[in-house]
């Protein structure tokens, strides 16, 4: 028999309990969720010439650290330099968190300040449900809503709210 119950983050525990084993599998975002990442990632292609984006990169924010993962992330060419067989070690340049239902504010806060602490130079928040993004470049968060355009002092991106929500 499995038993499966929802945890914070996209987390379900799948506890079997004929063998009295547990373990943690990640579930798959919903598709809603997985649209906004893409339309995020796409939105990033003129930061192309200058590193990679990617979806749901895993990285380790400091070596105390677990495995940690985000919804898109840039990293530029300069810091693309850990080995095929590892985790990256820091914070990507660029972290995009598209917020799920399971997600507490601490969780997300905790995230931004530990990545900002550790190599990410701007930190997006991904609100569906408020249509707003919350933009940390710096010690200063700007929020934009919708009609509103995201405009980053480290990237070359100017992005419609609309067009990611």
């Amino acid at each position: 028999m499995v038993t499966l119950t929802t945890g914070a983050g996209g987390i379900m525990d799948n506890v079997v309990v004929e063998s009295g084993m547990s373990t943690s599998v990640t579930v798959p975002p919903k598709r809603g969720h997985q649209r906004i990442r893409r339309k995020a990632q796409a939105a990033l292609i003129p930061c192309l010439q200058h590193g990679v984006v990617e979806v749901a990169t895993a990285f380790r924010p400091t070596p105390e650290h677990e495995v940690w993962r985000v919804d898109v992330a840039y990293l530029s060419f300069e810091r693309d330099v850990t080995p095929d067989n590892e985790y990256m070690l820091g914070a990507p340049d660029l972290v995009i968190e598209v917020l799920s239902p399971g997600n507490t504010a601490e969780e997300i806060e905790d995230k931004r300040l530990t990545c900002m602490a550790n190599g990410c130079v701007s930190f997006w928040v991904l609100n569906a449900r408020q249509r707003m993004v919350s933009v940390t470049e710096g010690n200063v968060t700007i929020h934009y809503g919708p009609s509103e355009t995201i405009v980053s002092k480290m990237f070359p991106v100017s992005i419609p709210v609309d067009e990611i929500l």
